[in-house]
């Protein structure tokens, strides 16, 4: 199998996967219907193999595979179980690749932490999570509102700016609006980590930009205990965070318009 993840997020084009049998083109690989709920890698006999959306926005290439019948029609190979199968290896194979990336992510922020200004964005060295995250962000949030069977394991890919990594109050506006590495924010399993005392839930502001979400007076309220707020930038991360309130952590989210626990 030769495959790649593509430097840019193309929402437009299904998907970049293209399926030989025995070197032979069979057909491109489907991307699975956007209805809500729906798992297209399902092994039903009438339904059509297709990788979910977000990887098939990512990925870029040709699956190879000898195991299929060549001669049958393109319907019938994308009815087959082998290929249900086989997409979902490209896929496990594919979260375990970007796991393996974001790991080593957050040891070279880890090592990286007593540096002055070290969450400053200008001037910070990228790591390849930091590229891809930055071209697949959007990706990767999509997978959290769609990819049921995935979920769990894209929730701890995603990053959020919050108001720990905020650029300084003296900040100059090119800085402060310049955008974070996702070195530079933090994953649910971090927050959590670093959870104050006491602190009865994960607590997000939706807005434009982190730079907007402190501008927020609903803000102060929560930061004034000494918690620590997420910032969701988009509508998608937004839903994205819905679907996480059904996580494996076993905390709530609270988005900090609506009324606060004490």
């Amino acid at each position: 199998r030769q495959m790649c993840i593509r430097d840019s997020f193309d929402g437009a084009r299904a998907c970049g996967l293209r399926l030989y049998v025995r070197r032979v083109l069979v057909c491109d690989l489907l991307a699975q219907p956007r209805a809500a709920g729906v798992d297209a890698r399902a092994d039903d006999d009438g339904a059509r193999a297709a990788l979910p959306n977000w990887a098939a926005r990512m990925l870029n290439g040709v699956v190879q595979c000898d195991e299929l019948p060549l001669h049958a029609s393109r319907e019938t190979v994308q009815r087959t179980r082998a290929l249900s199968q086989l997409l979902r290896l490209l896929v496990a194979r594919l979260l375990s690749h970007l796991e393996t990336m974001a790991a080593e992510n957050t040891m070279a922020a880890e090592n990286t932490m007593a540096a002055e200004n070290t969450m400053a964005a200008e001037g910070a060295e990228r790591t390849p999570f930091d590229a891809l995250y930055a071209a697949h962000g959007d990706a990767l949030k999509l997978g959290v509102t769609e990819d049921e069977g995935s979920r769990e394991r894209l929730l701890g890919l995603i990053r959020f700016a919050s108001t720990a990594n905020a650029p300084p109050a003296d900040a100059d506006a090119a800085d402060a609006a310049a955008p974070l590495l996702a070195s530079q924010m933090v994953s649910l399993d971090a927050y959590v980590g670093r959870m104050a005392a006491g602190q009865p839930a994960i607590y997000y502001l939706a807005g434009e930009s982190l730079r907007a979400v402190r501008a927020m007076p609903a803000l102060e309220r929560v930061t004034s205990r000494g918690y620590e707020v997420c910032a969701a930038r988009a509508t998608r991360s937004r839903r994205g965070a819905r679907r996480a309130r059904r996580s494996a952590h076993t905390l709530s989210l609270i988005h900090i318009s609506e009324p606060t626990r004490r």
